[in-house]
């Protein structure tokens, strides 16, 4: 599953490298600074969807915005980013047990595991039975 975008607006994030902030979302454009490795982004305010991506973007102090171009791969999954998959993966979960039935969804999910583990321990006991 990635990232869904719109749960980065309001987040700060950290770059896995150098990192390209432009004056408009589109390439090729006047890039105003460029972010370093394990720099900070600053707070994402938005984001605009074009045809060469998804760009996120940032306000500036004085009001004006930059765009950095957005690939999971470039940031840094920070705790707020990784708590909000957590309730994605979470509410999704839920849906497919409402799909599935509870049953059905974790017999698939740890059966597999139970019905190994019981016939392991049945072999073991039975090994050290006849071993003796």
């Amino acid at each position: 599953m990635g990232i869904e975008v719109s749960k980065l607006i309001g987040k700060n994030l950290v770059t896995k490298k150098m990192l390209p902030a432009f004056n408009f979302p589109e390439k090729p454009n006047k890039v105003l600074f460029t972010i370093p490795v394990n720099g900070r982004t600053g707070e994402v305010y938005s984001y605009v969807e074009r045809p060469t991506g998804i760009w996120l973007q940032f306000r500036r102090l004085g009001g004006s915005f930059y765009y950095i171009l957005f690939s999971p791969s470039n940031f840094v999954v920070t705790s707020d980013i990784q708590k909000e998959i957590k309730i994605q993966q979470a509410q999704d979960e839920k849906e497919i047990i409402q799909q599935k039935g509870q049953f059905a969804y974790y017999f698939e999910k740890y059966g597999k595991f139970v019905f190994f583990g019981v016939i392991g321990a049945y072999v073991l006991t039975s090994y050290l039975k006849n071993k003796k």
